[in-house]
């Protein structure tokens, strides 16, 4: 066992006496007298526990004894503010802060409840105040704290700015490094946080969070084999850290390395907590290396930690689907569709599965479905004209066809599936004058018409009619 770890033990072990002794003395109305540090330990053991009844119990005593310590007004300030009592909070630090005026734990605090109650600018004020008193390893604290009234005030400009000075401060300082990513992010400060990140390390060359901010910031500027490197000190120095396992999977998956970026997350998901997004991600990477079995396991674990996943649900169809299990997809496709059920993906996959297995009527369902929710969506009428046209309901075609005209335009494309559907209706006349429309506009996509009507390339007229604007368009 590690000292700090056996010194941690002996440490709750001699907090969980005091506080048996504490509660013997109040069950026999005993008089409590503990001194000043033993109030200090078990305040802070019943705050660890979550017993803060228990802890102000203990602070109320503490101040009996020590009406003039401004540790105790601090604790019950804090413990008041925990239970929302402003007000009474405040009052307590004001006496703190006479007795001790550059305490820097009242104006933290203080700025904390002002910040509460949305008065930023006292807050603001109150840490600004405080900069006076502090040393540099302090300041650090009080520009992290001025980030937080920033931030709440909607000010990330500021809020960004001070996270940088603390860093600037205090290069390793944890809190303000977990922090800055998120505004790196926001404002596309990728160059920034390189430059800073790197003279970070020269300080600390084993600060494995400046490592993951740096793999971070490559990332945003996708040089995704940087961020690898990166991502592999931080895993180096500290091979617990889970997200550095996840953010490395993802720069492997952004490179098509599938396989490592499979073992990356299969790292993450034995070191860290397992989540729904983990298993997706495995289950995605098995998919493109086309090992569909093992895919459909990780995507439907997805399902189970989070039924409301329409992506794992849609996947795990897909590779139902590659495995030509078409009932099993059936399935997958159709809950993915239930829970998010405007997804022009989830609906036209769903209406081809019903047409591999020659259910015409959800087919055609399916694609209305389609043009009705998403009606600019010019694939979508396409593929309901092609429904129409296979089944051989040409008027059902040519409907189709001339009201996606008028939602969207008088495309080539549209123009020469009109002219197959009113030939194929025996309106040879309207057909002759929809394929000269469209010849007109896009000669190079009369393929289209003869892919539908592949028995008139020989056709005299047909022929001399495409030979004419062969010639205009050379």
């Amino acid at each position: 066992m590690r000292k700090d770890d056996l010194g941690d033990r002996l440490h709750r072990q001699e907090a969980l006496n005091l506080a048996t002794q504490f509660e013997n003395m109040l069950r026999n109305n005993q008089s409590c007298f503990l001194g000043h540090d033993g109030y200090e330990h078990l305040i802070e053991y019943y705050e660890d526990c979550f017993e803060f009844l228990k802890a102000m119990t203990v602070t109320d005593y503490a101040l009996e004894q020590h009406p003039f310590s401004a540790t105790f007004l601090i604790k019950k300030a804090s413990l008041l503010y925990e239970s929302k009592k402003c007000t009474e909070a405040l009052d307590l630090l004001e006496r703190a802060s006479v007795l001790a005026p550059s305490e820097l734990e009242v104006f933290l605090l203080q700025a904390e409840i002002f910040t509460h109650l949305e008065e930023y600018a006292e807050a603001r004020d109150l840490l600004e105040q405080a900069l006076h008193y502090a040393d540099r390893e302090e300041k650090a604290d009080l520009y992290l704290a001025l980030a937080d009234v920033y931030e709440s005030w909607d000010n990330d400009v500021d809020a960004y700015e001070y996270i940088q000075q603390a860093l600037r401060l205090r290069p390793s300082h944890n809190g303000a490094l977990s922090r800055i990513d998120y505004y790196v992010n926001l404002n596309n400060d990728f160059e920034t946080s390189i430059l800073l990140h790197k003279w970070i390390i020269d300080q600390d060359p084993y600060c494995y969070l400046a490592w993951y901010n740096l793999g971070n910031a490559y990332f945003g500027l996708e040089l995704y084999e940087k961020a690898i490197d990166a991502y592999e000190y931080v895993i180096a120095i500290n091979d617990q850290y889970d997200l550095a396992y996840r953010d490395c999977g993802e720069a492997y998956f952004e490179l098509k390395q599938y396989n490592k970026a499979k073992e990356q997350y299969k790292e993450a998901l034995d070191v860290g907590e397992p989540d729904d997004e983990l298993f997706y991600n495995i289950g995605i990477c098995c998919s493109y290396l086309k090992q569909y079995k093992e895919a459909i396991s990780f995507l439907i674990h997805a399902t189970r930690i989070n039924p409301e996943y329409h992506e794992a649900h849609f996947q795990a169809g897909e590779c139902y689907y590659a495995l030509l299990q078409l009932k099993d997809a059936l399935v997958h496709y159709s809950k993915a569709l239930q829970l998010d059920g405007e997804n022009n993906e989830y609906i036209t996959k769903l209406a081809k599965l019903y047409s591999d297995l020659n259910n015409h009527e959800m087919t055609v369902a399916l694609y209305h479905d389609a043009v009705d929710i998403h009606p600019e969506n010019k694939s979508n009428w396409i593929k309901l004209f092609e429904t129409y046209f296979n089944l051989q309901l040409f008027e059902h075609a040519t409907d189709v066809v001339n009201t996606a005209i008028n939602q969207i335009d008088r495309t080539s494309d549209l123009l020469y599936l009109l002219a197959a559907s009113q030939m194929s209706s025996g309106k040879k006349y309207e057909a002759v004058y929809s394929l000269s429309e469209a010849l007109t506009i896009n000669y190079q996509e009369h393929h289209l018409f003869f892919d539908l009507m592949p028995h008139l390339c020989g056709n005299p007229t047909f022929f001399a009619l495409v030979e004419q604007y062969r010639t205009i368009e050379a």
